[in-house]
């Protein structure tokens, strides 16, 4: 449990972030905005990811 922290490679948030918005829509019925906040949330994501390092 002492290994450093592993980051996401570029892109692995986005994917991530639609992976998750395509799972959200489709429950709520609305695929294509589930799309959309997921890709919001994988931009963030690999923002604050390359921020970190």
């Amino acid at each position: 449990m002492t290994q450093p922290k592993k980051y996401l490679p570029n892109g692995m948030g986005i994917a991530l972030g639609m992976g998750l918005g395509f799972i959200l829509g489709y429950v709520l019925d609305e695929v294509v905005w589930g799309l959309a906040i997921g890709i919001f949330i994988g931009t963030w994501v690999d923002y604050f990811a390359q921020r970190r390092r």
